[in-house]
């Protein structure tokens, strides 16, 4: 998972400021692949996968500074797209533009769908309430 630097408002605008990670997303390399009519390793595959894994059970483990209670984060938007092989070896989740928390109220409509259909959870798909094992 990508870290987060710095959180606030300005100017009566929320902001989030994130490390730049440097490196191309899983989207880019496969089409990369598969335009060069090679395929990838799977050693590699497996790699950053494991690695992508490990971010995201991050973000679903991470708790409250002050109460150390589960801040209960869902992603909602995991996808190639959204894991990024960086040039140090690791692949780390982005994008949480889509993401809920017990501490971030949902403000998504009834029966409004987001993120990736192809990439979905069922219940997700559905509109069913989710949780971290949706992801």
């Amino acid at each position: 998972m990508s870290r987060t630097l710095d959180a606030g408002r300005a100017d009566g605008s929320d902001y989030l400021a994130v490390q730049l990670v440097e490196g191309i997303d899983l989207r880019v390399m496969m089409e990369r692949a598969q335009g060069a009519n090679v395929t990838i390793d799977p050693t590699l595959a497996l790699w950053c996968l494991a690695s992508g894994l490990d971010g995201l059970a991050y973000a679903h483990g991470a708790r409250h500074p002050l109460t150390g209670a589960p801040l209960g984060v869902v992603h909602r938007d995991i996808s190639p797209h959204n894991l990024m092989a960086a040039r140090d070896g690791i692949t780390r989740v982005i994008d949480f533009g889509l993401a809920v928390s017990s501490v971030r109220e949902a403000r998504t409509e009834q029966g409004v769908v987001m993120g990736k259909l192809a990439y979905m959870s069922p219940e997700q798909a559905r509109g069913d309430v989710i949780d971290d094992r949706s992801d």
